[in-house]
């Protein structure tokens, strides 16, 4: 399945994305009882709402591109060079591994690959 984004509405999804970078902390750990949680900063929140809501994250076969994501998220070079459909591909299997997987996105942020990949959509 093909994205429904419109690439015409990129400058507006920046907004979200500058908002995001500009933070000190994208999230934070939280003890409730035994169990440790990742409550990740709202304008990180706010950018995967408008992402899926402006079909950016959008429903495909991530998981059969997951060999093509772990490429990107071991070699930056990867990601300077990647376009917008590969950013949303990258974006997608982001999103869905962190519902299934708590914590994805906070091992992308520590390891520094979210902001590579903000900082490449903000590029072009």
């Amino acid at each position: 399945m093909l994205s429904e984004f419109d690439a015409a509405t990129l400058p507006e999804l920046k907004q979200y994305v500058a908002r995001v970078l500009a933070l000190s902390n994208w999230y934070g750990r939280e003890q409730y009882e035994e169990i440790e949680l990742i409550r990740y900063a709202d304008a990180l929140y706010s950018l995967l709402d408008e992402m899926r809501s402006r079909d950016f994250i959008y429903d495909f076969d991530w998981m059969a591109w997951g060999k093509e994501a772990d490429k990107l998220a071991e070699d930056a070079k990867l990601v300077d060079k990647a376009d917008l459909g590969t950013l949303q591909r990258l974006m997608t299997a982001h999103s869905r591994n962190e519902a299934l997987h708590d914590g994805h996105l906070a091992a992308m942020i520590d390891s520094g690959h979210l902001r590579r990949v903000f900082d490449r959509l903000m590029a072009l």
